[in-house]
């Protein structure tokens, strides 16, 4: 006779809450205020079009490439605390997660019904020999396109209408982080940091897909918090060194898309603007630059238009002290006596990212143009090159003291970005 089979016992699972469990959920609904460029993970299947991203129209929000912004967020607030890069990176690697071990915070994206539109920056001009099409900036877009530039196609070509055009996104997209309790101020000190100060896609430090939540700080709270907490890029090999970013802003405007474009042509107008960077033509309202490059090409090539061959600031015949905007710097000229296109890059990578970060931020129920200028000790130590070729961007003390006196973008600086700062707090 067989023996007995008992019935096994069923153990009732124990659930516990988050909070039970040593966890927090930080819960966002997040807005995108500025046009989108790309905000998809593929790139444009022609080579020489990589650069135009693919437009995601499924997840425009992509939980990867918020968390990817958020650590950079999180790297400026409390990452920069960190006594060397190494504890540094180890502090990200177990809160966000390495290649070699998962992270501890995790992000779910809800996506609600959300539309889009595209916006336009330039429409196509026959030119003269009726065979080709010539890219012209709409009217009233001429900021937002400045900022854009990389989408412009070239002469001769039609204006591209592929899915790497700027988007302007409509809807509340809900973010829910998890993460363990002890992380959970220094995360939501990163994230309330990038709703501030970032955004997703591309060109987000020229303020597109700028980002908000309503219920981000006020600007005087994020503002406290910040004078102890942003220290600069932390991706250095100096941490402690950092000094606080500077944060300035301009006039407030109704709207977001307002204070993004007057932000844009603030950088716009310090850089090429009549009477401010360029001189004012005879023939055209764009004259002669006031900036050293062009003239420091000049004398480096041995070539230059009959109307430009004295060099405008003959104590500074060979400096580039507009690599501090970020580089690939892409020279123009407008005679065919002057030099052909020439690029500015760094000598050991192809570019260098901007310091300075352009968006607009809500103030007092208006919209700011915002600019933030990111502390980074390696800049003074970078090596550049002109197609190639090793040039200088540093100034000595006596060029310092000619650029601040006689070159006007300057503002009577002998540092362009501070210079800049003092234009975008002024204009």
């Amino acid at each position: 006779m067989a023996g007995k089979i008992e019935k096994p016992v069923l153990v009732q699972p124990t659930w516990r809450t988050p909070e039970e469990r040593g966890q927090c959920d930080i819960v966002r609904g997040v807005t995108i205020v500025t046009p989108l460029h790309g905000g998809g993970v593929a790139l444009h299947p022609e080579q020489d079009k990589s650069f135009l991203k693919e437009f995601d129209r499924v997840t425009p929000l992509r939980s990867a490439a918020v968390v990817g912004q958020v650590r950079f967020w999180w790297r400026a607030t409390h990452g920069a605390r960190a006594a060397s890069l190494q504890e540094m990176q180890q502090r990200e690697a177990n809160l966000f997660g390495a290649a070699s071990e998962p992270g501890k915070v995790s992000l779910r994206v809800d996506t609600p019904k959300w539309t889009c539109k595209e916006v336009p920056l330039w429409e196509s001009t026959l030119a003269k020999n009726g065979n080709s099409w010539n890219p012209k900036t709409l009217p009233g877009m001429e900021a937002v396109a400045y900022g854009a530039f990389a989408l412009q196609a070239k002469a001769g070509q039609p204006v591209r209408t592929e899915s790497g055009v700027l988007r302007a996104i409509s809807g509340i997209f809900n973010l829910v982080w998890t993460c363990p309790t002890q992380f959970q101020g220094e995360l939501c000190d990163a994230i309330d940091t990038w709703l501030t100060f970032g955004g997703v896609g591309g060109r987000t430090r020229r303020g597109f897909g700028a980002v908000c939540s309503e219920t981000t700080p006020s600007w005087d709270k994020l503002k406290a918090r910040l004078e102890t907490a942003l220290g600069g890029l932390p991706t250095l090999p100096s941490i402690a060194a950092l000094v606080p970013a500077d944060v300035v802003l301009g006039q407030p405007k109704e709207s977001p898309e307002a204070a993004h474009s007057a932000a844009l042509a603030k950088l716009r107008t310090l850089r090429q603007g009549v009477d401010v960077g360029r001189n004012r033509g005879k023939l055209r309202p764009e004259g002669r630059s006031l900036w050293p490059e062009p003239d420091a090409i000049r004398t480096l090539q041995r070539r230059s238009d009959p109307a430009h061959s004295k060099p405008m600031y003959t104590e500074i015949l060979a400096r580039f002290p507009r690599a501090l905007f970020g580089m690939p710097i892409i020279f123009h000229f407008q005679s065919k006596s002057d030099p052909s296109p020439t690029s500015l890059a760094p000598s050991d990578r192809n570019r260098m990212a901007s310091p300075l970060v352009l968006r607009p931020v809500r103030v007092a129920g208006k919209w700011a143009p915002c600019c933030v200028l990111l502390a980074d000790t390696a800049r003074q130590r970078m090596q550049v090159a002109l197609s190639g070729q090793p040039v200088e961007w540093r100034l000595t003390p006596k060029e310092q003291a000619t650029v601040a006196q006689y070159v006007k973008p300057m503002k009577g600086h002998s540092d362009v970005l501070r210079a800049f700062l003092t234009h975008f707090q002024n204009a």
